[in-house]
């Protein structure tokens, strides 16, 4: 997706378990902020290969997977504590909103009980008087 629509897509962040030549090689077409790849020597190769390269356009490069994952967990979070916080807003307007419905439900149901009241006082003309249905 992301080669077929960089316009759209911007990769922030690669990992690759040991391959660092396949990870160099993504890291020069995608220009990721962060890359990570499992294990210490790995990570060197890799940096010595981009540096080599000329490749220094990265923030960092983790040395452990595990290391870029919990960064990423933790970006995610953060980003979804402001989602939470968005929706606790648009749950509260919501809310509002019901109550002030309900309200107008209530204050026309009251109002349509009394003119029912009204309407309903009084012999009916069509049942002949009574408020029970003819019996057949």
């Amino acid at each position: 997706m992301v080669r077929q629509f960089p316009d759209r897509f911007q990769v922030v962040g690669l990992a690759a378990g040991r391959n660092w030549r396949l990870l160099a090689g993504q890291i020069r077409e995608f220009r990721p902020a962060v890359a990570a790849v499992e294990g210490e020597k790995e990570a060197e190769k890799l940096a010595e290969e981009l540096i080599e390269s000329g490749e220094k356009h990265w923030e960092e490069i983790q040395g452990s997977l595990s290391e870029a994952v919990k960064k990423a967990v933790d970006r995610l979070d953060l980003a979804r504590r402001h989602e939470v916080e968005a929706l606790k807003d648009r749950l509260e307007n919501l809310e509002a909103r019901l109550a002030m419905l309900e309200e107008r439900m209530s204050s026309e149901n009251r109002r349509n009980a009394g003119e029912r009241s009204r309407w309903n006082s009084g012999p009916s003309p069509i049942w002949g008087g009574s408020r029970t249905l003819p019996s057949s």
